[in-house]
Order: structure tokens, then sequence, then C-alpha cells
């Protein structure tokens, strides 16, 4: 009678499908065993099954893990690193992972102990258990078919396993940061795996959260590098060098060879070679005309852009700016206010010129083909034109007569048209009066760009100016009616503080949205103005605008939001990009808060303080974002600076660029107007 085929071949026990699938129960040579008497096995064998069982019967070595704690959440085990990364790469391109689940306890196999991995070193007990193994089975196997067979017995009953409950275990906690330490250790000790290091830091960049930008910035940073790696191992291959070779023109069709007679040999005697024979004529074929392609007109080359440059006066010698950036004026009637970040200069008396006043500018970067804008001030009513010249010192060129309009701040664009025979390096401009109007309130200088191709424009170089004026104020006396608005509004809040020159505007409070992205430029701005290493926390701070107390028009205050005041006479507050209700009911609110700025509040323990109104952005915005501020906000600031309340504005920093530029020009901006604000009151 033969032998079942899945029953042990020692003892007779039944071996499960599931054993085999599992590799429980394998073949030692040749014979069916099942995991009982496998364990019986001496140690050296079961290391050899166990060895084949990793080869062949469990080669998946990833299994699905069930997790009480987190029924929903997909959990695998893994044996090696370069399963974990492919299973990880897998999932983050949506490809399929198929995994069988994990088996219960009492089923898995049991590894061989390092006492037993270690007798493996001791060669001849293993030639000695061998053939032991081989004598034992050769018996077992000659006196098995001589016994009776025993009695058929019914199949043993089939008991359901326990039910497998989960262990919760909590996962161990990861540091990214410490995981890409090592990631990057690993880079630098073994280049050869940059490809798995790289593609270990997309995934950990991936699982990071969106709030920790920095850490995922190194994630990037390390990928980029590991790649950088990867590429500089590839071999790259050589193309042959082949040298250039002309076209080869279309062969003409042969003619027919002619009878020619034999020539006699030349003698040796030198004459002229005989001239070739006549070639003869093929008549043309007839052409096809092609249609005619029209031919695209070139496009025009782009013209260079307009760059800042530093201006240098050249003539009247020795002359110092009335105004450095960043400081204050020589001169206590300098037009107000003054473009931020620039040098203001003025002109000398030319007495060659019949006592005009003139200066002559040096700008580095202009060509003939291009040109400069400047920023001019009149200074006077009276003064309603210039007459600019380019000069190489001996000799003028491009003379003309430019137009100034009102007393305000403007650019004027003016091209260097006819200066080709100068000589460009020693290129100056000069500007002076059409005529005599004496050296009280001359016109003023303050800053330039130049061209060196390309007609230039006034938006080449407009003024940065950092307080907004209405246009009633565009006169000779503007800057004297704010001063004395700005004095009635405070009235008798900081009308002492004033005259006592303890009020400074320099020491304002800050609230503007989302200030957590400007913090450090305006911080920088601030103790700068303030000639400090560094200003107290708290300033600049968030605008409450989303709180209930501060929307409504009813109370339009927070309660209990401003505790600091006591220590800033004034507030600067502004809205940004961002907007602040319904625009009918815009006016209402803003002087309902403008009003409970400049009034105390005893029972909140809240001073009054004076009101500055912030127009425009602080970092980037977008061509959208720009119009809806002028739609929203423009408006109601000329209304509350026709109050007097005063208005800085910051739209002028989006014409930097880069948006680091961008904010470092805003947080000046808004310091600069601070500083403009303590000299007009102080004067």
């Amino acid at each position: 009678m033969m032998e079942p085929p899945n029953t042990c071949a020692a003892c007779g026990a039944t071996v499960l499908p599931e054993e085999l699938a599992q590799g429980l129960a394998v073949k030692v040579s040749g014979r069916l065993l099942c995991p009982l008497c496998l364990d019986r096995l001496p140690g050296d064998a079961k290391v050899l099954v166990n060895q084949m069982r990793a080869l062949r019967g469990m080669s998946v070595t990833t299994y699905r893990y069930f997790s009480g704690r987190h029924p929903g959440l997909p959990l695998f085990t893994f044996t090696t690193a370069a399963l974990l990364l492919g299973h990880r790469r897998k999932l983050v391109h949506g490809e399929a992972f198929e995994a069988p689940p994990l088996p219960p306890p009492g089923s898995r196999p049991r590894l061989p102990t390092a006492a037993e991995a270690g007798r493996g070193d001791r060669t001849g007990w293993i030639t000695v258990a061998g053939v032991s193994v081989l004598l034992i089975t050769g018996i077992v196997w000659l006196a098995v078919p001589t016994a009776k067979p025993p009695a058929e017995q019914p199949p043993p009953a089939v008991v359901a396993p326990p039910p497998i409950v989960p262990v919760v275990v909590d996962p161990p906690t990861r540091n990214p940061a410490n995981e890409l330490t090592e990631l990057s250790r690993r880079l630098a000790s073994t280049p050869s795996e940059a490809q798995a290091i790289a593609d270990a830091a997309e995934l950990l960049r991936d699982n990071l959260a969106p709030r920790e930008i920095a850490l995922r910035n190194r994630a990037d940073s390390l990928r980029r590098e590991a790649l950088a790696v990867v590429d500089a191992q590839r071999p790259k291959p050589t193309l042959p060098v082949q040298e250039p070779q002309l076209p080869v023109p279309a062969p003409e069709p042969a003619p027919e060879p002619l009878p020619v007679a034999p020539t006699p040999a030349p003698e040796p005697t030198p004459i002229p070679p005989p001239a070739p024979p006549p070639e003869p004529v093929v008549e043309p074929a007839p052409q096809v005309a092609e249609p005619v392609k029209p031919v695209k007109p070139p496009k025009p080359a782009k013209p260079a852009e307009a760059v800042p440059c530093d201006v240098t006066v050249f003539w009247p010698k020795g002359a110092k700016p009335l105004l450095e950036p960043g400081g204050l004026p020589r001169i206590k009637d300098l037009p107000w206010p003054w473009p931020s970040g620039e040098a203001v200069h003025a002109p000398g008396v030319d007495a060659k010129k019949g006592k005009r006043l003139a200066i002559e500018l040096s700008l580095p970067g202009v060509s003939a083909d291009g040109g400069a804008t400047i920023v001019v001030h009149p200074g006077k009513a009276e003064r309603t034109q210039l007459s600019v010249s380019w000069t190489n010192g001996t000799a003028s060129a491009g003379q003309q007569t430019i137009e100034l309009s009102g007393l305000r701040w403007q650019a004027i664009a003016i091209p260097a048209t006819g200066t080709t025979d100068l000589g460009q390096a020693q290129l100056r401009l000069r500007l002076e009066d059409v005529r005599d109007l004496g050296d009280s309130r001359p016109f003023l200088v303050a800053g330039a760009s130049t061209r060196s191709a390309g007609t230039p424009l006034p938006s080449d170089h407009l003024p940065a100016l950092p307080l907004l004026l209405p246009p009633a104020f565009d006169n000779a006396k503007g800057w004297t009616t704010f001063r004395i608005s700005l004095r009635g509004l405070a009235g008798g809040l900081a009308g002492k503080m004033i005259d006592d020159r303890q009020f400074a505007f320099a020491k304002a409070k800050v609230l503007l949205p989302q200030v957590k992205d400007c913090r450090t430029a305006l911080r920088k701005e601030l103790a700068a103005l303030r000639k400090l290493d560094s200003i107290p926390n708290g300033n600049p701070d968030d605008l409450p605008a989303a709180r209930a107390d501060f929307a409504s028009p009813i109370t339009g205050w927070p309660a209990d939001g401003m505790g600091d005041l006591a220590e800033h006479p004034v507030l600067a507050f502004g809205w940004r990009a961002e907007t602040w209700g319904a625009d009918n009911d815009l006016s209402r609110r803003l002087d309902n808060l403008i009003g409970k700025m400049l009034t105390a509040d005893k029972r909140l323990r809240r001073p009054a303080v004076v009101p500055v109104l912030v127009v425009g952005e602080v970092g980037f915005a977008s061509a959208d974002e720009r119009k809806e501020i002028d739609r929203f906000w423009l408006d109601q600031a000329l209304r509350l600076a026709g109050l007097g309340v005063p208005v800085i504005d910051l739209r002028q920093a989006q014409s930097a660029d880069g948006a680091e530029q961008i904010e470092a020009r805003a947080a000046m901006l808004l310091a600069d107007g601070l500083r403009q604000l303590d000299w007009l009151v102080k004067l």
C-alpha cells in the first residue's frame, strides 16, 4: 500500500497544504517531514533547512500586519532596507503592492538560536550527523514495509485555532532631522547608494507636514545632492569627433562623349597645355516656379532694462548732499516728503552763465543709444522749466528744455541723442535754470536710472515717497498745512509731548495681519530707526482684525489685546492685501476705530494713541492684489490724509526685483515714513 502524499514520512502525521505553502513542512533527502519532525533534527540540519526556506519556501519576506489600534491603516513588515524602499516607491507612484497576511504566532517557523547556528562551524560534526541521518533513514525505510500496516484510524478532528488577539504596539517615534542627518552621512561615506538615498529623502519629504518648511527644504536639498552624485557616476558617452563635411553639390548630367582622336605623346620640350575642349551646350530644363514663402520680419531686439545708478556730483566741486539715505535733512525747507533711500543733491551758482543755478552729474551706465531718468523737484513755483544737455567738459550735445509740473518730486526721462562723438567715458548730464531765479529754494535731484540701449521712460525710476499726501497739498505750503492738521488731530493728546520733545513716531507699535511673514525685516528697520541693537518683543504684532469685538462697528477695539500701548504713543496699523468688511461700511468703521485710538479708556486702562494707516503689501503682491489694494484702500487713505491722519505708502516697494528685495524695501519705507513724521512735527 502506498503512503499518502501529504503525510509525514517519519511519524505518519497529516501535513496540511498551508504548512507546505508556508515552508513549515519540507522534504529532507526526498522524504516529506512535518514541522515536529523537523524540530527533532540536529541543529546544523535545521540551519540548512531554514536557509532553504529563506531561498525557496519562504521567498515572501514581507507580510501585511493587522493593528487593532488602527484597523484602517495598511501596515507591513519588512526584512531588508531594499524591500522597504521598493515598497515606499510603489506607494508614492500609486503602484500596487501585494503581500500575504502575517501567519499566526503558533504557525511561524522558529529560527535557529545563536548556539545552534554556532555549531555549524564544526565541519566534522556535520559529516557525522549527515551520515547518522542517512543510516537511520535507511533503516526506517527498510523496516517500515515489512511491518504490518496499522489499522486505518479515523482522521483526527479539526480543532479551530484560538482567535488571534492583536497586540497594540505603539510605533517608535520618528525623528526626521536625525534621519536626514543619517542619510547625509551615508551619502558622504557610500556614494554608490546615492539613488537609494535620493528616494529615501523624497519619501521623507512627502511624509512631512506642510508646516515643517525647514525639514522639507533640507530633504529637497539632500535629494538634489544625491541625484547630482548619481549623474556624476554615470558614464558619459563619448561621441566620435567627425570632421565637418562640406555639402557636395549634385552632379550635373554627364555630356555625351565625343569622338576624340588619339593624341601623340608630347615632345620633351616644354609646350603650353592644350586648351580644354568646349563643353557641350545643354538646354536647361523647364523650371517650375516654387511658391514664395512669406518672409517673417525679424523680432525687434529687446531693449536693455533700466539700472539704478549712484549719482555723483561732478560740479559744483565738493558739494555735500542735503540728505543722506536713512538720515535727516541738513536744511529745514527740504520739500516734504522726500524719496526714501536716495541722496538729495542741490545745484550751485554758475557765474559764467549769469549766476544761474546749475549742476553736472556723472551717471555710470549711460550710452549714446540709451539715456537716463532722473528724479527732480522744482523747489519753487516759478521754476517750470530746466535746460538739460550732455557734455564731456569741452563740448555739449542733445540740448533740450524739459517741463516741470507742480511742486512735487517727479521723474524726467532724458535720451542721450547725438552724444556719439563726445566719448562715453567722460559723458555727464548738465541741468541748469533757463533764467536767473536766485539761489533760494533751488531745484533738487534725488536718484537716477540709466539705459545702455533704448529710450528712457519716466517709469524707470519713480520716486519712492513713503508718505501719501492728497492732491490738495501739492503746493508750496503743503507740508505746513499737513503739519498743522496733524497737530490739530493729536490735539491735547500729543501736543504737550511734541513741545517737550518727548513724543516720537519712531516708538510706534506696528500691527499688520500675518506679521510672521515679514517680522524679521520690520524688526531690523525699526531697531535701526531707534538706534537700538534690538527692539522689545511684541513689535510688530498681528492685527486682531478677525476678532469679533474688533470687527464690530460699535466697539471697534479689542478689549484685552493691547496691554502694552502705554509704551507706544503711536499705533501704525494696516490690512496689507486683505479687506475689512463691506465697501459701503468701511468709512464709518475706520472713523470709529480712529476715534477710539484718539480717546483714552480709563475703564480698560488703555491710553490714547496717534493713528498711522499703512497702505500696501509688505511682501510680494500679484497684479490682481495690487489692483485690489488700490480699489479698496487708496480712496480711504487719501480721505484720511486730508483730515491729517498720517498714511504710510508701501506700494512703491513692488517695483523691486525679487521677493526678498520687495520685503526689505517695504520695511525701509515704513521706517522712513516714521522718521519723516518725526522730522516734520519737531520743526
